[in-house]
């Protein structure tokens, strides 16, 4: 009988631990804090916090590991996400054959002949925002990316020109991120996160009438609106979420 042998997950020590808090005061951001534990343990570790113990995987062979090798061992749901709560049955966050029949109907739209064809779109995009710089002007890098990413995405996967929705909805999009993004919720579930217009851009109907992201998409059978695409795709501004993990190069792990 063959025995399987397991090496323990490294876990940080005092020292490590105080220097991680120095730089996530420094940083004010939970992410400086996982540098120093990646330096520290190297490319997987764990994090021993009160009601949370994720594990961290960093690198190819951690990517090829959650998406390959052990992809039916792993879930991507958890239920006490606060991306859960804001996509419901949303691709991200969803498992098993209805993950994948999701993917099928998204596949065409993603693949490398399809992305070239949208070339022309993200650089007209970009300009578009780029043209709304100023000399001498102090801007959120950041925020400007997303601008420029969710109006390419809107444009190129729907067809919708966003830009004279994106001064209203840019203040909930953010408070979106906001409520998804690392934060108090990792230790305390139960923290408040998504508040006035942030929470109200994702849980209330599209106005009648009005376009929404499942009317330009067609499941195999041709049949428009698709509701697991439209459950993907709802809150697509969400997508882009800082310091989220979107890739399995830098994932994190919950055990069930």
């Amino acid at each position: 009988m063959k025995t399987m042998m397991y090496q323990p997950i490294p876990t940080p020590d005092a020292e490590t631990s105080a220097r991680a808090l120095r730089a996530l005061l420094r940083e004010r951001h939970p992410y400086a804090a996982v540098e120093v534990f990646h330096r520290a343990l190297g490319e997987v570790f764990r994090i021993e916090l009160p009601g949370f113990k994720p594990v961290f995987m960093a690198g190819p062979d951690a990517a090829r590991f959650v998406l390959v090798e052990a992809r039916d061992r792993l879930l991507w749901r958890s239920e006490g996400d606060p991306v859960t709560e804001v996509l419901g049955r949303g691709l991200l966050v969803v498992d098993g054959d209805e993950h994948d029949r999701i993917r099928a109907v998204m596949n065409p739209s993603l693949q490398r002949g399809a992305l070239e064809g949208y070339a022309g779109i993200m650089q007209a995009r970009a300009a578009q925002v780029t043209d709304t710089w100023r000399d001498g002007e102090t801007l959120d890098m950041l925020a400007e990316m997303r601008k420029i990413t969710l109006l390419v995405l809107m444009d190129a996967l729907f067809d919708v020109d966003f830009t004279p929705e994106l001064r209203r909805l840019w203040g909930p999009v953010l408070g979106v991120i906001r409520g998804i993004s690392p934060g108090l919720w990792m230790v305390w579930p139960g923290a408040p996160r998504l508040r006035g217009p942030a929470r109200r851009a994702c849980v209330q109907p599209a106005p009648s009438g009005s376009w929404t992201p499942t009317s330009t998409v067609s499941s195999p059978d041709g049949a428009n609106g698709w509701r697991g695409v439209g459950a993907a795709m709802t809150c697509s501004p969400c997508s882009c979420r800082p310091g989220y993990p979107t890739s399995a190069s830098a994932t994190i792990c919950s055990p069930c």
